[in-house]
């Protein structure tokens, strides 16, 4: 603090001796309160006097700039991909990490991390990473595995991050997919719409995508719900779904006891005003929620800005990783914990990646 009082003392004494030098050399006679006859060599003199003091101007706003954004320089997002021969020797395994490392001595918090693929950087959320991460250490780097999470889409070539954070000093940065940082302290957070759906954006039309499984849960409740009177809309244009019960009961998890002798009517009715978000947040590699939102306006909009806004009335579809038959739903409700759930003997023992995949 004590160097940038000295800048702002540096910047504002190096203005006034700019005017007044300015004056004193180009004024007229007429004005000036004393008139000093002066030979060329001192007018030069002058002129490098006012040279000087502009290079000392320009120095003193560098250094409040590199002083501003000097723990902001140091933090940065990225993702790695690498291919490992799996057990049998005879087939590879995607790894993807998304690494958010802090290489200054002061901590930054509330950050917030988005993984972006393709030319068109279309972003897919936090993946597996926390939102947000609360707590950056000085001289850290955190890792999460998100290979499963690109699991669930088709074009995963050039992963890349960006990454919202605030420095200790109250400012707030983005570093951005490209690698650039910008200054985001006096930007407005609020909703703006979102671009038409993108197809890399949702990922695969299938159960290795657990967005996908959560919309076939719902849409099958809703249509159950709409058998006794309960009208909501399909989330698809197409042929309406036949037998409710029956889809539902088929993307439930078939080790969750209680989807036993469930009312899916009654069930569509409590979730009749909810709406799923676009993003998939993978608590663990067999564990995943998608976010369920009272506020239906807010459908095709995306938070734009350095601030999370949170969101009051909010539920939460848990699904669970079932190998080969891909996600199923676990629970509809507050999120269920991974260390809650019980899973059947052998289902963790090995990554669904290391078994070859899911291909279409």
């Amino acid at each position: 603090m004590k160097t940038r009082g000295l800048a702002l003392w540096l910047v504002v004494v190096s203005i006034g001796l700019i005017v007044v030098s300015g004056w004193w050399l180009f004024a007229p006679n007429d004005y000036r309160i004393v008139s000093v006859e002066a030979n060329p060599w001192e007018a030069l003199s002058g002129v490098g006097t006012v040279s000087a003091t502009a290079v000392a101007v320009w120095l003193a706003a560098r250094s409040l700039r590199q002083e501003r954004g000097g723990v902001a320089r140091l933090v940065s997002a990225w993702v790695t991909v690498v291919f490992q021969v799996n057990e049998d020797r005879r087939t590879y395994r995607r790894v993807t990490t998304l690494y958010v490392g802090n290489e200054s001595d002061e901590p930054v918090f509330e950050a917030l991390v988005n993984v972006v693929l393709g030319s068109e950087r279309i972003s897919i959320g936090n993946l597996s990473a926390p939102s947000p991460i609360a707590v950056l250490p000085a001289r850290s780097v955190r890792e999460f595995d998100v290979s499963s999470a690109m699991a669930a889409h088709s074009d995963v070539d050039d992963p890349r991050a960006e990454l919202s954070f605030t420095a200790p000093n109250g400012t707030k940065w983005l570093r951005t997919a490209d690698g650039k940082l910008r200054d985001t302290s006096r930007q407005k957070t609020q909703w703006k719409p979102m671009p038409a759906a993108n197809a890399l954006q949702v990922g695969r039309n299938d159960s290795t995508n657990p967005l996908i499984v959560a919309i076939a849960f719902l849409n099958a409740v809703w249509q159950a719900a709409d058998s006794v009177g309960q009208e909501r809309p399909d989330l698809h244009d197409g042929e309406p779904v036949q037998d409710p019960g029956a889809v539902a009961s088929t993307v439930v998890s078939s080790f969750a006891p209680g989807w036993v002798g469930a009312d899916w009517a009654q069930i569509g009715r409590q979730l009749h005003s909810l709406a799923p978000t676009n993003y998939v947040d993978y608590r663990a590699e067999h564990v995943a929620y998608v976010k369920l939102v009272g506020d239906q306006s807010l459908q095709g909009f995306s938070v734009q800005g350095p601030d999370p806004i949170w969101i009051r009335d909010v539920s939460y579809v848990t699904l669970v990783l079932e190998s080969p038959g891909g996600w199923r739903v676990f629970g509809v409700g507050t999120r269920v914990e991974p260390e809650t759930i019980l899973f059947p003997e052998g289902m963790l023992d090995s990554s669904v990646i290391s078994r070859g995949g899911f291909t279409s």
